[in-house]
Order: C-alpha cells, then structure tokens, then sequence
C-alpha cells in the first residue's frame, strides 16, 4: 500500500511495530456530566462505544493525575496516580456503593472525598 506521496504506509509499522491507528483527544471534563464536568463513568463508556463505531482505536487524554500547585495537572505530585475525581459518583451508585440519599444536589471538589470514603467503606463490608 502506498501513501499519496508515494512512500510505503508499512514503513511506520516497521519502525514501531505496530499498525497506524487513528483516534481523538478529549479531556475527561469534556464529557457532558451532572455537575458540570466530565468523569469516568457513563458518558464516558458511550464515548469509547462511539470511538469504536467509527473505526477508532485511540482515546488519548491530556493529564489525569492528581493536580499539583494552583490545580495544575501538568505539576502531579505523582506520574502513577489517577485523581479521584475521574471516579464517577453515578457509577458507584450503579454499583451500589453509593445510595441516591448520599449524593448532595452537586458533586464539587469539597464533598466528593467523603462520598468517596463512604463507597469504599461499603465495598470493604462485601
């Protein structure tokens, strides 16, 4: 196979092993969620299912760590943790973790640890 320019489209497959792919990228606070901003729950999945009905194979994100000073995600005080705030409060209602008396009208930064710590304590009692 050959690109428009004439080079041979396998010679990135040689060079990195795999073959090319094709794919978005959108931050998680890009998904529609209650709240306001994007998680990784529901609107999340549908994505994925959406990036597979169009023949895409890559969801590259922008950083998802814990943010460091001032709310930077590019200054994580760690390059292996995800931040709890991609943890879909929706989600762990799904699962039962959470019941819908736990959740406030709003999921904010402030209440979301303690609904957090509620969850895993019902998970730790299964």
């Amino acid at each position: 196979m050959t690109s428009p320019s004439g080079n041979s489209c396998h010679a990135l497959e040689s060079v990195l092993g795999q073959p090319r792919a094709s794919g978005v990228l959108l931050h998680p606070t890009s998904l529609p969620e209650t709240g306001g901003r994007g998680d990784l729950g529901a609107p999340a999945r549908r994505f994925v299912e959406w990036l597979a009905a169009h023949d895409q194979t890559v969801w590259q994100m922008l950083p998802v760590g814990p943010t460091g000073f001032g709310g930077s995600p590019y200054d994580s005080p760690s390059a292996m943790a995800g931040n709890t705030r991609w943890i879909s409060p929706s989600g762990l209602l799904e699962l039962g973790l959470l019941m819908r008396s736990d959740l406030p009208d709003l999921v904010t930064p402030l209440n979301q640890p303690e609904l957090l710590a509620l969850a895993w304590d019902r998970y730790r009692r299964l």
